[in-house]
């Protein structure tokens, strides 16, 4: 399970981390971008910050790519907030149809990461 430093504390998380959580761990984000391609995925589940209404995921695919895929309360988050982080992922990304956007559509879990 992968260890977020918190003022010298070392944080577990299977959920989630808060926003205030987040802005204390010090975790550099700013190489993520959202997905503008459809596919399928192998990604490993980095990090998870809950937001107003939805859930961020920070995965990196098995290419490099570093991707912000955000899930909603409606769809059930798709099973992510069950999801230990350090978990390896199939993810696929769909474009929608009104917008054109690529989205997140479907999780299967390739290799869980136990929780200590």
């Amino acid at each position: 399970m992968p260890k977020i430093e918190n003022g010298g504390i070392i944080m577990f998380e299977k959920r989630g981390l808060s926003k205030a959580q987040f802005a204390q761990s010090g975790y550099d984000t700013s190489a993520y971008r959202f997905i503008e391609t459809e596919g399928t995925f192998t990604a490993t589940l980095d990090l998870k910050v809950w937001g107003d209404s939805m859930l961020k995921n920070f995965l990196t695919l098995e290419d490099g790519r570093k991707i912000i895929a955000c899930t909603f309360h409606r769809e059930n988050y798709l099973g992510m907030a069950d999801i230990p982080m350090g978990s390896v992922l199939e993810v696929t990304f769909k474009k929608a149809a009104r917008s054109g956007k690529v989205y997140i559509r479907e999780v299967k879990v390739k290799n869980e990461c136990p929780t200590p």
